[in-house]
């Protein structure tokens, strides 16, 4: 699966296909609108549809008079309320003019979301260490008092161990993601969590757990080369096999993340350097200054801009004032289409952008907003310009195409200009039915330099994407990204043979977390067409733990898939749904996979946790219980310890731990090991903050928050498996200890009975000993006192000898 994703040169022929058959299917004579413009200009446009998600930040600072195209965006990041340390929010950037974003952004069907944010790395060691509960609760609190949609979190390159108490962040984020999650749901379940991520991928965020709580996860593509960078080059490189990029990083996050979910965001910046030349890469000398898309583009007019094949990214170059080379490497809308289609066409979640506004509102703001129109839509419509740029072409000859679809077109460029001049060449087949709609269509793309006053011949690569048959059809080719230009070179008719086009696909799959031993359950896969004609040959593998077995083939496979000819059509929403009956075998904490692939819609494997509980759940003790803590803590200080006595672990996935006031479900994954602890407590923020310095406190065996409230008088605690089934009960009484100085009652033996007062007793330290052995415990749980009487008896038989 991530082998179609890593690096192929033809990524960029990829954007051209998507700008061109747009306008190609379903239907083009039928929907061609005809105007004309200025100077004799033809435009020809359809209209399209978004397919993707468009994330946009929306800086505060931006200027009130700005408006996006609101077609293509579907969610707005109002950016920013800061995270202080101690987890409190400075909303103070939150006034007239959100609201007023954020009613226009819901009057066009957008989602807003706030987003949160926190630079200084000891802020992020201390508000993940001690104060995670309190963020969490303020961005709720937020997020509902201003209307939003959700929240976006954004703090970059956390430490990967915290300063603050040698732990690893990644459990501190893991636990705050799941909360977070938790809590905004439980207000309303549309409200979304998203994370904004760097293009390293710092450790904390290589986690796939964390896939759990996240709708989005926000890929920062961009500062690859930032303000202080040693040499020159490209912001946001993409398929560069000299550098790390943009790639690169979704490489590694396909390793954590369902590809759904990830959002590929690009820059609407770039950065100007003095330079030591005006080659690429040249040693800077000095920091880069951040110019706008808004500004580079008419700058790059001004000075020339020119294309780095390697990275994919535009520059100019020019003398500056202060007697050095600059050197201003951005994006605009050629190196943005190819990023985002890219995306599109790897089943990405989609495209985004830092920041709107910074491509301004003149046309800058068109030529961007068409691109996302053209590489992040379903195939509906293409804007063509027919006009002369100056330079002229020719079409060599050539014979056809063989049935494998491919072949070479040669196209003659001349420059009878002064300047050497670049020039992007596509071609497009057009084969037109009945009723003026387009059957099928192909696609080429290359790109040349021709010198001033000479001719190039620049050969087109051309792929056909349809499935009519052979035939005699219109082949164009265009010249394009002559700054809005793109204009028709020639049409001319050429046979060619046609091949099936390349479609794309969505799925679903159902499968239960939590089963019994012995039980029956059904896994279905739903597969269904994402947007082109046709989907061939769809096979799906199922491969099961040792846990579970089926008395199914584990591959299923389909011809084709519609309602009438078992063709998957674009348009239509058509799907199939793949059944498997499975059998819990045996107990235990496994991975499902679901393989999906297509002869020519491409694969993808996905992963689902499952745990298989025992018929008869396993004994897992309620150990120790803090129902009445110091004073001033009582809020938030209450706790309960599990103990497993068990010599092999124990999967509580899904069990529940709590009184008649409420409890906590264990999520997916949750094991307690041998002899081991597991600490459910009302406010684990507080108990981990609380704890922190006993070195033999485990922070990692600490779980919440639980809604239970321990009576002070007296009360019941029970442990009931994920069937329903009651493991443990404890019914207390203050009679027993630990009533309101502090302390816990503690379980002398894990074996003896759970309601015996006299097998518990006041813990002999203040605040218990969470997560470790009782202070009251018979050593090693009777082990050692076992071994003790055992010498005793030993050494009489010896003295009566």
């Amino acid at each position: 699966m991530v082998g179609l994703l890593i690096k192929r040169r033809a990524f960029a022929n990829a954007f051209i296909l998507a700008m061109l058959i747009i306008s190609l299917y379903p239907s083009f004579g039928s929907n061609m609108v005809k105007a004309k413009g200025a100077g004799g200009v033809t435009y020809v446009t359809v209209p399209a549809e978004l397919s993707r998600v468009l994330y946009g930040f929306w800086p505060y600072w931006t200027s009130g008079s700005y408006s996006p195209d609101w077609t293509e965006v579907t969610h707005v990041a109002f950016f920013d309320i800061p995270v202080s340390s101690d987890g409190s929010i400075d909303t103070s950037h939150m006034g007239d003019y959100y609201y007023s974003v954020r009613d226009e952004a819901h009057s066009h069907g957008a989602r807003v979301l706030l987003t949160f944010t926190c630079f200084d790395h000891d802020a992020q060691d201390r508000v993940l260490a001690y104060h995670k509960v309190a963020l969490v609760r303020n961005i709720v609190s937020a997020v509902e008092e201003y209307g939003a949609d959700g929240a976006v979190i954004d703090f970059e390159f956390i430490r990967s161990t915290n300063s603050l108490t040698g732990k690893l962040n990644s459990y501190y984020v893991e636990w705050f993601f799941n909360y977070l999650h938790d809590e905004l749901k439980k207000v309303n379940p549309k409200y979304e969590v998203a994370v904004a991520v760097t293009g390293s991928v710092e450790d904390v965020f290589r986690n796939s757990r964390l896939a759990r709580y996240l709708d989005y996860v926000f890929l920062m593509g961009y500062d690859y080369h930032w303000a202080g960078a040693p040499n020159t080059g490209a912001v946001a490189p993409f398929d560069d096999p000299n550098q790390f990029d943009v790639l690169d990083s979704i490489g590694i996050l396909l390793n954590y993340y369902p590809r759904e979910k990830i959002v590929l965001g690009a820059p609407l910046y770039g950065y100007d350097w003095p330079a030591s030349s005006t080659s690429p890469g040249a040693s800077t000398l000095g920091s880069g200054k951040a110019v706008l898309v808004k500004y580079a583009v008419p700058n790059a007019r001004k000075y020339g801009r020119h294309w780095d094949g390697s990275s994919h990214s535009p520059y100019y170059y020019y003398k500056g004032s202060d007697g050095h080379w600059h050197q201003c490497w951005y994006d605009d809308d050629q190196s943005i289409g190819i990023k985002f289609d890219y995306a599109n066409r790897a089943g990405l979640a989609g495209g985004g952008f830092w920041a709107l506004g910074y491509e301004g509102t003149s046309d800058v703001w068109t030529s961007i907003w068409e691109t996302v129109n053209w590489s992040l839509a379903v195939p509906r419509g293409l804007r063509v310009t027919e006009g002369d740029d100056g330079m002229g072409y020719s079409i060599g000859s050539h014979s056809g195409f063989s049935p494998a679809g491919t072949g070479e077109v040669d196209v003659r460029v001349s420059n009878p200009g002064d300047e050497s001049a670049g020039t992007a060449l596509a071609a497009v087949l057009l084969p037109v039915g009945a009723g003026g709609k387009v059957k099928a269509y192909g696609w080429g793309f290359s790109d040349a330099t021709v010198p001033a006053g000479s001719t190039t011949t620049v050969s087109v690569r051309v792929r056909v994407l349809g499935g009519i048959g052979a035939g005699t059809y219109n082949l164009t080719v265009y010249r394009i990204w002559d700054g809005l230009n793109r204009s028709e070179v020639r049409a001319t008719p050429v046979a060619w043979t046609l091949v099936d086009v390349s479609p794309r696909f969505s799925y679903s799959i159902s499968v239960p977390q939590v089963v019994t031993e012995g039980s029956r359950f059904e896994v279905n896969v739903t597969v269904s067409n994402a947007g082109d004609p046709v989907i061939h040959n769809v096979t799906v593998a199922l491969s099961l733990p040792g846990e579970l077995s089926t008395d199914n083939p584990p591959e299923e496979s389909i011809a084709y898939l519609d309602p009438a000819t078992d063709h998957l059509l674009y348009g239509l929403g058509v799907n199939h749904t793949f059944s498997w009956n499975v059998t819990a075998t045996a107990p235990g904490l496994g991975v499902l996979e679901v393989t999906i692939h297509t002869d020519d819609g491409g694969s993808v494997t996905v992963s689902r946790q499952i745990s298989v509980q025992p018929k008869n759940p396993p004994r897992v003790v309620i150990n120790e219980i803090m129902y009445w803590p110091a004073q001033g803590d009582d809020g938030y200080g209450e706790w309960v310890e599990l103990y497993n006595p068990n010599d092999f672990d124990v999967d509580v996935s899904g069990w529940w731990l709590g009184s008649g006031s409420g409890g906590y479900t264990f999520p997916m994954g949750t094991v307690i090991p041998s002899k081991g602890f597991l600490v459910v407590a009302k406010d684990s923020d507080w108990l981990i903050s609380r704890y922190s310095t006993e070195p033999r406190f485990d922070g990692s065996a600490v779980y919440g928050n639980a809604s239970f409230v321990l009576d002070d008088g007296g009360g019941s605690v029970s442990l009931k498996s994920a069937g329903g089934t009651v493991v443990e009960s404890v019914t207390y009484s203050p009679s027993w200890g630990g009533n309101g100085d502090g302390k816990s009652i503690e379980r002398k033996d894990p074996a003896g009975d759970s309601n015996d007062p006299s097998n518990w007793a006041e813990s002999a330290v203040d605040g218990g000993t969470p997560t470790y052995q009782n202070s009251v415990a018979v050593p090693f749980f009777g082990g050692l006192w076992m071994v003790s009487l055992a010498i005793i008896a030993a050494l009489t038989l010896y003295r009566r000898r």
